[in-house]
């Protein structure tokens, strides 16, 4: 099979995927119903509108405008917008990490990995703008690449423009991918810098790319309902460094929890370690392993929440509660746990394994007479491909940029899973390339066998993440159908705020600009009320729907609406209550 057969079947696959999810429902999915409300208007009116809860958006919403136009305004049209942009993605990754020197298997699985992530299926089935951002920063390697592989100076140029140019204009949807850009080219321009011109060329898209975000920002803040967002959220000074810290322990491991399936390849290179460093990795094993499980025990026993030390350790996207399912964030009362601390102690134990095993693998290359660094600055290339001095220089200062910017996230302890998925696909590309040049023996079916249970809760996830909203906007057309208007049911953060934008235009958030707050004085606790209930003042709730009868509320004269999900409980249920 070719390279390009084979990226074709992984295109195929993550297709068949994302389509037994079954991603169809009409309301809002995480946040993008206000990004759908946009496109709505947009293909309306030829008039770009904001409403509180967007960011730029920019091509995105002409693209979704576009499906709306050809289809019919639904919720799905511009999600099958962003679904056929995550199938071209597919293709385009498995071709960047093959032009990073990736073989067959390799190729697929660095593609699989970060496709069919747990983090990442559901928001290629969403109207979010994390596929469009990966897609602009995937055409944005794969011209930096082609620069770098170019024969003559002119095409390294037009492939430099190439890049740059795209990711310009690709980061109006989201701002994040500018870096390709910023910090992407100007790399692979110094990288070339020997080639006649290409440092200049390198000069001027930057100095372009820095005047068009300058611009497209100020255009941005000047629109009505818009939110600016600043680099610190937080002060500076002691709490700062500790929330930074604090933050940074749990997305280092998180790093190696959403590349499992690649880090499970060096399990079995423990074999050709020297006889002294592999008595030393089992020792480190065993001793991680037991200090994991006494501690795991200690804090259970003080009644120390399992989500705040276990995995996952981030809980925005991936929960115990399932797929971009939190505890009560969507309606009122507690979600199922689909995740117990035995399984969270499993993937925690997984991690500390396959950590330790990359370590000891990258250390005896450091530690070799003819070591891993020598090879990377020696330069030697394989046709079509390029060597690790190359790749470095394209991917380190994006990486080192994007981990940076990770830091404003930090100061208010809000990084969200989804953001790590940039660092996760450059954390493959390394270490795939070093198993595949420096492993005798990879486990290939430990990793096959781990990316499929990844997929397979990813699909679940998906799937029962949908199913709940069906099952929410059921419970709560019950009700409308019965003469109550929608602005009187609480229905939880999507559902309450497509009713708010499209009653009064936007979200009544204090931190918008160029638009009329109104304070609601609304502070119930969430028990009662969902997080977004104080945005949301055209909400009026006679009737609430939650995940279990609360004293905030009395039982209505509506049956509960029940629905079946793929993770345990396979049962479960919506209530709608009625307001005292």
């Amino acid at each position: 099979m070719s390279n390009r057969l084979e990226a074709l079947a992984c295109c195929l696959l993550f297709l068949v995927c994302a389509l037994l999810t079954t991603p169809f429902v009409e309301s809002g999915v995480g946040d993008d119903f206000g990004y759908i409300r946009s496109a709505q208007l947009l293909a309306q009116t030829g008039h770009i509108h904001y409403n509180g809860t967007t960011p730029m958006l920019g091509w995105q919403l002409y693209l979704g405008a576009a499906f709306i136009k050809l289809y019919g305004f639904s919720f799905t049209s511009p999600r099958m917008a962003i679904l056929l942009l995550s199938v071209v993605s597919t293709y385009l990754l498995h071709r960047v990490l093959v032009q990073f020197g990736l073989g067959r298997f390799y190729a697929a699985l660095g593609a699989l990995t970060v496709m069919l992530s747990p983090v990442w299926l559901v928001l290629t089935v969403t109207f979010m703008t994390d596929a469009a951002g990966l897609f602009c920063l995937l055409l944005c390697i794969y011209g930096c690449q082609k620069a770098v592989l170019a024969g003559d100076d002119r095409a390294a140029a037009s492939w430099l423009w190439f890049a740059g140019l795209s990711d310009i204009a690709g980061g109006t949807a989201r701002q994040i991918a500018w870096l390709g850009v910023l910090a992407m080219v100007p790399s692979t321009a110094w990288l070339l810098r020997k080639r006649k011109g290409l440092l200049l060329h390198g000069a001027v898209l930057w100095a372009i790319a820095v005047v068009a975000v300058v611009l497209c920002m100020q255009w941005f803040l000047q629109q009505p309902y818009v939110e600016p967002e600043s680099f610190l959220h937080g002060s500076m000074g002691r709490g700062l460094l500790l929330s930074v810290a604090r933050t940074w322990l749990r997305i280092i491991p998180s790093l190696g929890l959403f590349a499992l399936p690649v880090m499970v390849l060096f399990t079995s290179g423990w074999r050709d370690l020297p006889r002294r460093l592999r008595n030393r990795t089992v020792a480190c094993i065993l001793f991680a392993c037991g200090l994991g499980l006494a501690v795991t025990f200690v804090l259970l026993r003080r009644g120390v929440a399992p989500e705040r030390f276990l995995p996952p350790w981030l809980g925005y996207d991936v929960t115990i509660y399932g797929v971009m399912q939190t505890a009560g964030g969507e309606i009122a009362g507690h979600n199922a746990v689909v995740l117990p601390p035995v399984c969270q102690i499993v993937l925690l134990l997984c991690v500390l394994v396959c950590g330790i095993c990359v370590a000891a693998q990258f250390f005896v290359g450091v530690a070799e007479q003819r070591t891993f660094l020598n090879e990377v600055a020696g330069a030697t290339r394989t046709l079509g491909t390029l060597n690790w001095r190359e790749t470095l220089f394209v991917l380190g200062p994006f990486a080192a940029a994007y981990a940076t910017l990770l830091v404003p996230r930090a100061t208010e302890s809000v990084a969200y899973d989804r953001y790590l998925m940039p660092l996760v696909l450059i954390v493959i590309v390394v270490f795939l390339r070093y198993a595949q040049e420096r492993l005798s023996h990879p486990a290939y079916v430990a990793a096959g066998t781990t990316l499929v249970l990844y997929t397979c809760f990813a699909v679940a996830g998906t799937h029962d993440r949908f199913a709940f909203d069906r099952a929410r906007l059921r419970a709560a057309n019950e009700v409308t159908n019965s003469g109550v208007r929608r602005t009187e049911i609480e229905g939880g953060f999507e559902y309450d705020g497509w009713t708010q934008i499209v009653a009064e235009g936007y979200v009544d958030d204090p931190r918008m600009l160029h638009g009329t707050y109104h304070p609601t004085g609304r502070g119930e606790p969430l028990p009662c009320h969902s997080f977004f209930f104080p945005l949301v003042p055209a909400v009026q709730p006679k009737y609430q729907l939650s995940f279990k009868p609360s004293g905030c509320f009395s039982a209505s004269s509506y049956p509960p609406v029940t629905y079946n999900s793929w993770l345990p409980p396979h049962r479960r249920t919506i209530y709608i209550q009625q307001l005292y």
